[in-house]
């Protein structure tokens, strides 16, 4: 069986939803580092892949050119690409 490793992070938040966390770790019996770490696995676990499962939806049903018809999707593929090509041509340091 693998070891499961664990990372702290460190997290702020401001007064109200602090107090909404520590309310709703009082209701379920949980410790607040326990509800915040499965608050943050279930929305990972919806959300991770949320882009890619848009894009392959959208292009098994040939909706490609719908989807680039809306700015945000269209403002970030672009910046993506443009990152990719930028790194794809980074030339070795010179020593």
């Amino acid at each position: 069986m693998s070891e499961v490793v664990k990372k702290k992070i460190h997290l702020q938040l401001n007064d109200r939803n602090a107090e909404r966390l520590k309310e709703m770790s009082e209701r379920y019996g949980m410790s607040l580092n326990s509800l915040v770490a499965y608050i943050l696995g279930q929305w990972l676990d919806n959300n991770y892949d949320l882009k890619d499962r848009v894009i392959d939806k959208m292009a098994s049903e040939g909706n490609m050119d719908k989807l680039f018809e809306n700015q945000t999707f269209s403002n970030l593929f672009s910046g993506l690409m443009k990152e990719a090509m930028l790194e794809g041509m980074k030339l070795p340091e010179e020593r």
